[in-house]
């Protein structure tokens, strides 16, 4: 996959049928989430275009403030081989090393095909809280539930955003 950079990348997705961009604006920034336009399922359009499933993510938010763009999450791509490194039993865990990047992969249970995917932007000061196609920033539980709690198409977000900031963060230790 060629990197270009994070304009380039929003361009040639504006450009692509199947792709849709939907854009949340804040007070200072926006946040740019990008979905397939397929219907009952994507894996039809990955398969018939392989250009999307080298270039397309599950799960992708730009942020953009004043004019600089950023990524603000990128899930995996649709398809991908990875090596087991680690499996632990009981936490339902293991270390994967797709591409060039370590991650942790946990096995949950799922919620209609949702998954969470949370980051950290030093752009914005904020966690960057996203379902599946859907992300937002937030810095509180507090501040998650005032500006995302009357919009529907942020609920899962929502429930992650209200696990990550109750029970999850405050397990983390900080590390310099």
């Amino acid at each position: 996959m060629v990197h270009e950079s994070p304009r380039e990348y929003l361009e040639w997705i504006k450009g692509q049928k199947d792709l849709k961009t939907v854009r949340t604006d804040t007070n200072d920034f926006a946040l740019i989430d990008v979905a397939m336009r397929a219907f009952g399922g994507d894996t039809k359009v990955y398969l018939e275009n392989v250009i999307l499933q080298e270039k397309m993510r599950r799960g992708l938010t730009f942020i953009e403030k004043e004019s600089k763009l950023e990524i603000a999450r990128q899930g995996l791509p649709k398809f991908f081989d990875f090596e087991l490194d680690f499996l632990n039993s009981e936490s339902k865990s293991c270390k994967v090393k797709p591409s060039d990047y370590p991650i942790t992969v946990y096995n949950l249970e799922k919620l209609n095909g949702e998954n969470a995917q949370i980051s950290w932007s030093p752009m914005v000061n904020k966690w960057i809280v996203c379902s599946k196609n859907v992300g937002f920033s937030a810095a509180s539980v507090e501040e998650a539930t005032e500006l995302y709690s009357a919009i529907p198409r942020f609920n899962y977000a929502l429930h992650i955003a209200r696990h990550w900031f109750n029970n999850t963060l405050p397990k983390l230790q900080h590390v310099d």
